[in-house]
């Protein structure tokens, strides 16, 4: 029995589009692939695996159906399709023809309607058909020989006859029209009865049979609110009905022998994997498939007259797949100055000291693609033995001119070694206009020139705390705190490409430079040179201006592309508000925290030390730490060299080692101190006795006590009751700790424990 296969094209596309939402398939252009990738998948499963004589993919035809003109709002509720979706659609109908997979298409009608009737003359002529979709309104087409296939959240399908709709719905095929009329269909927007759910529904047509039978006998409903319901609603459950009902009898203008499985193109595959970079496609096409010439096809490009297989001429109403792309198009200009000239006006003339008003200025006209327009060439050979103050008039001149442009926004780009720029400030500062326009302030570099000027400093300040100018940038935090040092407040953040880049992949390279390979197709030039083997990086403050203005400004002009791809991406994924709300808030609340944590500071700046120069480890004597307590159970308070205070209002359990007679010793392994430790303190409470009581004390002379921050509410009540509650006292430096790391996460107090007092 000849057997025909119709897919649904755009109820596969969204659905593999939003099985990759969290990690979408993107190729190096940043272009979304996970629609292409789905139909690609359940395509080929289908071909490998059923080997369908014949098989066609169904597509919604343009222009309003029937039920628009029926029903105003029928669908009314949906939300446009995702930007990145539709830019998928064209592709679809290209590896459809790659495939040999037919594309039916008849205007002012559903792919349902088209499945639907396809179906039902399939079955009439002898064919056993399978419709591959997931739509429930296909349903009440189910019969011995028609069936639906139906993908799984797996790379699987679930194959759906007359006995999975009955144990699923509770009702043969037939009458689950008359459940979906009563129910409604929030999806499309069927309004159904208001107030009868799904069970209610099946269980008036299961009782009843029909929606004309239930109207006939509807004084037998027992509930009388839903008699109520019912009866109130009558004309809205009959619209339902017409609403869901799929046409069984379109007249198509083609016939189901039109619609042959015919041999996949190599060429035409070949071609489309190469150009959305999708190697499964590409293995499939080196292994299965004949070139288009021995399949009697012509290749893209071709006139539909030379193609040699009658499959191939469009019928009248049917839309057949586009040609594939030949070649890879054109990668996006590159980050350099054009050769052309400048497209930047002879600025306004500079106020005498007042900064200037940016938010006046007149936008300048956006710049296509991505060109860094205009970098001037300030540290030529010849700069050198200008005078200084040329030096400085030429700086200020180009800054202005960056600065006038920014009315619709700033990329800021602070230009530092590593953690050096939260510690003394960043080596410079690029700018990039949202035209391309950019420049390169120096503020550190050894041999100058540096931007000294105050009036240009004053420039900088404003626009930088300017609230109404929108800046974008990379870590934004961490250029909050470099900019701190130089005492410039950062007002106006708008977007942050790290934290959107980590919204649409976590996986993904979110430096600048993976995003600008991933999305421009491009390769940033970096800050300083590689070192050669066996010698250190030259910091970038030690580097000439120059070598670092021209990396830095093309760097800086990518952040406005890459924030569009991104925002863009995000708002296709329907994580807007997650970003605006909660992502972008925490920037300034995490900023604040980390100036004004006196742990979280000076931790980090410890953190930096100890990165760059390795102490020698300390003796127990080193570090003062004091469990006080203002009653039983309370907070204990840590006072040690690297953090002054810290109160912890968690629980926190510190395992803690008795150390006898232990020297501790200096990293030329001579003895230094010797500190005898006496045992350990005293519990607070009866409970915290019983809890240590109960714990099992290592072998020797090594017992362990537990000290807890807290206690439970009845622990608390006994203490206060009791006699005589022992007042606490400090515990000093008695008990090393043999936690990997101590409260404060930053300080290995293994360190804390000399070698030779360590037990294996």
């Amino acid at each position: 029995m000849p057997r025909l296969f119709v897919l649904d094209a755009m109820g596969l596309a969204y659905r593999a589009y939003y099985a990759f939402i969290r990690r979408p398939l993107v190729n190096s252009r940043g272009e979304n692939t996970s629609a292409i990738f789905g139909l690609a998948n359940t395509a080929l499963k289908i071909r490998r695996e059923e080997q369908p004589e014949y098989w066609a993919l169904a597509w919604d035809g343009p222009g309003p159906t029937f039920r628009h003109e029926r029903y105003a709002d029928y669908k009314a509720t949906r939300k446009p399709m995702p930007a990145d979706l539709l830019a998928q659609i064209p592709a679809l109908e290209d590896l459809a023809h790659a495939l040999g997979l037919p594309v039916l298409e008849v205007p002012g009608v559903e792919a349902d309607d088209v499945m639907a009737t396809l179906a039902t003359a399939g079955e009439r002529a002898g064919y056993e058909v399978a419709l591959v979709t997931s739509d429930k309104d296909m349903l009440p087409l189910v019969t011995d020989r028609v069936r639906l296939l139906s993908p799984s959240t797996r790379e699987d399908y679930e194959w759906v006859g007359r006995a999975e709709v009955v144990e699923k719905w509770g009702v043969p095929p037939e009458q689950v029209r008359d459940v979906l009329a009563l129910m409604g269909d929030t999806s499309d927007n069927v309004p159904g009865v208001p107030g009868v759910g799904e069970k209610t529904a099946v269980e008036l047509i299961r009782e009843f049979g029909s929606i004309d039978a239930l109207y006939a006998r509807l004084a037998d409903v027992k509930r009388e609110a839903v008699r109520s319901r019912l009866a109130a609603h009558r004309e809205q459950a009959y619209l339902s009905r017409e609403l869901v009902t799929v046409k069984t009898d379109l007249d198509l203008p083609w016939a189901i022998g039109d619609l042959r499985c015919g041999p996949i193109r190599r060429d035409a595959l070949l071609a489309f994997a190469e150009h959305h970079e999708i190697a499964r496609l590409k293995r499939v096409a080196e292994e299965v498939g004949v070139a288009d010439d021995e399949a009697g096809v012509a290749p893209p490009g071709r006139s539909p007259e030379r193609r040699g297989t009658a499959a191939e001429t469009p019928a009248p109403g049917v839309r057949l797949a586009a040609p594939v792309p030949a070649a890879r198009p054109p990668a996006p200009p590159p980050l350099s100055a054009p050769s052309a000239a400048p497209a930047l006006a002879t600025p306004p003339p500079l106020p005498a000291t007042a900064p200037p008003a940016f938010a006046s200025s007149p936008p300048a006209a956006s710049a296509p693609g991505l060109v860094v327009q205009e970098t001037l060439d300030l540290w030529s050979s010849q700069a050198a033995t200008e005078e200084a103050r040329k030096e400085q008039e030429a700086l200020e001149e180009r800054l202005h001119q960056v600065l006038a442009r920014s009315l619709h926004g700033l990329a800021i780009l602070p230009v530092a070694d590593g953690p050096e720029a939260r510690r003394s400030g960043p080596v410079g500062l690029a700018l990039a206009a949202r035209d391309g326009t950019a420049c390169y302030l120096p503020l550190r570099h050894e041999a100058g020139p540096n931007l000294v000027a105050s009036r240009a400093r004053e420039w900088v300040a404003h626009a930088l705390a300017d609230p109404a100018t929108p800046k974008v940038g990379v870590d934004l935090k961490a250029g909050l705190h470099a900019l701190a040092r130089l005492g410039w407040p950062l007002s106006g953040l708008e977007f942050d490409l790290h934290i959107g880049s980590f919204l649409c992949d976590p996986m993904r390279d979110h430096s600048l430079d993976g995003l600008a390979r991933d999305f421009l197709g491009v390769t940033l030039p970096p800050l300083s040179p590689a070192a050669a083997r066996g010698k250190a990086r030259v910091p970038l403050a030690a580097l000439p201006v120059r070598d670092v203005a021209e990396a830095a400004c093309q760097r800086a002009a990518a952040l406005f592309p890459l924030a569009e791809f991104l925002r863009a991406q995000i708002e296709s994924r329907e994580q807007g508000s997650l970003y605006r709300g909660i992502e972008h808030p925490l920037i300034d609340v995490l900023f604040e925290m980390e100036r004004a944590s006196a742990c979280g500071a000076s931790c980090s700046s410890w953190r930096e030390r100890r990165s760059t120069s390795r102490a020698a480890p300390r003796s127990r004597s080193s570090c003062s730490r004091s469990w006080a307590s203002s009653r039983a159970g309370g907070r204990p308070r840590v006072r040690s060299r690297h953090a002054p205070t810290c109160s912890r209002s968690w629980a926190v359990r510190i395992r803690f080692r008795r150390s006898c007679s232990s020297t501790a010793r200096s990293p030329s392994s001579s003895p230094r101190t010797s500190t005898l430790c006496p045992p350990p303190p005293t519990p607070r409470t009866a409970a915290s006795a019983r809890r240590t009581s109960r714990r099992a004390q290592p072998p020797g002379d090594w017992p362990r006590a537990t000290p807890t921050s807290r206690t439970s509410r009845s622990a608390r009540r006994r203490a206060a009751t009791s006699a005589a509650p022992s007042s606490p006292r400090p515990a000093g430096c008695w008990w090393a700790p043999t936690t990997r790391r101590s409260s404060c996460a930053s300080w290995r107090t293994s360190r804390a424990i000399p070698s030779s007092s360590r037990r294996s």
